[in-house]
């Protein structure tokens, strides 16, 4: 039985995309194209030339007595390798079809057994989404990474999701990103080590004796420069977890000051009280700080707006806020851009924010060296 699909067209600039597979995969994993955040036109960041990769929509939705379909399709134009790009955009669309009308073959079929042994038949579903997490530009080292988000019900107590990565080089010949690229050479014990400790140190999130390394053909992708490694559900953790990430670092000679985890906080030549030292490490390995203590050391006054989670600094002309939940900074009113983890409140009542905060909006900086973060400003 054929299903035929209501197919409309959505043309969009200013998104990157990429499928580096050529191996179709069981479950079908099809990005659909979010929308940009309003704040993102608003960027104080200087950036180099925008990556000339763009995406246009075909959205396929279907609903049946069976079965519902919503499915974004990218075609994709602007890739430097034109025949790798129109071979992906032809290979997108079939597996999207293909997946779709397997979908509901199995789903009619389900529901002639349901009803002939009495049960009560629920309706699959079947949405895929996905994520740009780099678009190919100069700040992005050139490299296209997208994490496909698939969900599929079929009638049990919950769904699953299934995640698929797909990371490329935007090149004259394309070609994929592994993992050795971002991490080097020893990029397994790298991101073996980091995730073992990860699941050490929050250890009723994961089931510890599942971990046995990564995999040859581990998915990633890549945010920032780094790398996020992505487990299946119930790879390494129960349902309740999802599919678990970990954001890895390079290593001594390429940690960044956002990863790594201080001892001791000196402040303008002050040490921070032990109570107002504490760092927290989320569990992407983003390590965050709490933002009074250092903040009006600065010599910064803040004013908490209850209604909005919003928390305002200010000193002489310089100005800024930030709003819990939101990776949104705004660096002296100039507008707003993204840290890669957002503010939070943790159960010490204090808000914590990326260390990344104090030198990229505060504009302080930072030197950290054996345990010890200094700050100044």
């Amino acid at each position: 039985m054929k299903l035929t699909f209501k197919i409309m067209a959505l043309s969009m600039v200013g998104f990157s995309f990429v499928f580096a597979s050529s191996i179709i995969p069981k479950m079908l994993i099809v990005p659909a194209l979010l929308p940009i955040p309003a704040s993102a036109a608003a960027l104080p960041i200087p950036t180099p030339a925008a990556s000339a990769v763009r995406i246009s929509s075909k959205i396929i939705q279907e609903t049946t007595d069976q079965v519902t379909i919503e499915i974004d399709i990218p075609v994709i134009t602007g890739l430097q390798d034109s025949t790798y790009e129109s071979e992906l955009n032809a290979e997108i669309e079939l597996k999207a079809t293909q997946a779709a009308e397997g979908l509901q073959e199995e789903a009619i079929q389900s529901e002639v057994a349901s009803k002939a042994g009495g049960f009560e038949f629920r309706p699959y579903l079947l949405t895929i989404t996905y994520q740009v997490k780099s678009d190919g530009g100069e700040v992005a080292g050139h490299i296209v990474s997208i994490e496909v988000d698939s969900y599929v019900y079929t009638g049990g107590a919950h769904g699953t999701k299934m995640v698929e990565t797909y990371n490329v080089y935007d090149e004259a010949q394309t070609r994929e990103v592994q993992l050795r690229d971002i991490l080097g050479d020893e990029y397994k014990e790298i991101a073996d080590q980091q995730i073992n400790d990860l699941m050490a140190a929050n250890p009723e999130h994961y089931v510890l004796d599942t971990f046995k390394g990564i995999e040859d053909e581990q998915d990633f992708y890549v945010e920032h420069n780094q790398a996020v490694i992505v487990f299946q559900e119930y790879a390494i953790a129960p349902h309740v977890m999802g599919t678990p990430e970990f954001r890895i670092t390079a290593g001594s000679g390429g940690t960044s000051a956002n990863t790594d985890m201080p001892i001791r906080i000196v402040v303008n030549g002050m040490e921070l009280a032990s109570g107002d030292a504490s760092a927290y490490m989320a569990e992407d390995r983003t390590v965050l700080l709490p933002l009074r203590p250092i903040a009006e050391k600065l010599g910064y006054t803040l004013k908490w707006i209850t209604q909005y989670n919003t928390v305002e600094l200010s000193k002489g002309e310089q100005w800024t806020s930030l709003s819990v939940g939101k990776d949104q900074y705004v660096y002296n009113k100039i507008g707003a851009f993204p840290l890669g983890h957002a503010p939070i409140i943790k159960e010490d009542g204090n808000m914590y924010v990326p260390v990344s905060f104090f030198e990229k909006v505060l504009q302080a900086s930072l030197i950290s060296e054996s345990g010890i973060l200094t700050i100044k400003q």
